[in-house]
């Protein structure tokens, strides 16, 4: 138990949290270890969310299925995190992707009912799961966005009129090109490249994650196209 205790620690959800505390919700409760080999569906679309899904080791994938059954990746997630946290609560309590591991993985489920408990007995940990959500439902919004666009250079346009706060001043992308291509489901070198044509039409500038906008209007005109 200490040795999960020690991941739990690591876990942005129970940030903070007093290892004692992580202790007794373990004692106490119900709870679950699984481990899943390498390329095992975890969970499927629909599946219910009953439970708090800590991802302890591994990395996973989440899908999602266009209407026409082309599978659109939302995102990659590495140990150790929380998954679907957003969804145990609301009128839908189901997970909307699809879960794969890409390498050996290992979960521990806690029930909700013992999981409310710790809420209601930790201020420092409804605080972290209140920001989680939300921190997860603006994700979730940026990506519907994105999906809306047809090509890279209406994504990037977008992704970065949203951020700037004023032409020719540099700015933090605040995550890396590989987080971005997968906010924008496309290959990071793909991305890599449209930024390299950017620059080299005077739009923007790019160094170490910080873009600078020259031609503000030339952004715009992309999601007009």
């Amino acid at each position: 138990m200490e040795e999960i205790v020690c991941i739990l620690e690591k876990v942005p959800l129970f940030k903070g949290v007093d290892s004692g505390f992580l202790g007794e919700l373990l004692s106490t409760s119900a709870y679950q270890v699984r481990s899943y080999e390498k390329g095992r569906l975890i969970f499927q679309s629909g599946d219910p969310v009953d439970k708090l899904i800590v991802l302890m080791e591994g990395k996973i994938t989440a899908e999602m299925l266009d209407p026409s059954g082309k599978a659109l990746k939302i995102e990659d997630a590495v140990a150790p995190q929380t998954l679907a946290s957003a969804f145990m609560y609301g009128e839908k309590q189901k997970i909307p992707v699809n879960v794969t591991a890409l390498t050996a993985c290992e979960f521990l489920y806690v029930p909700k009912k013992q999981f409310q408990k710790m809420l209601m007995k930790s201020e420092t940990l409804f605080g972290n799961y209140i920001n989680i959500i939300s921190t997860r439902a603006q994700f979730l919004s940026d990506k519907v966005k994105f999906m809306s666009f047809n090509t890279i250079r209406q994504k990037l346009a977008h992704f970065l009129l949203d951020r700037m706060e004023a032409p020719g001043e540099p700015f933090h992308a605040k995550m890396s090109q590989t987080a971005m291509a997968e906010l924008f489901g496309v290959a990071r070198p793909s991305l890599a490249r449209c930024i390299s044509e950017m620059e080299n039409e005077g739009i923007l500038f790019c160094e170490r994650g910080y873009y600078t906008i020259f031609d503000e209007k030339a952004l715009q005109a992309e999601l007009l196209n």
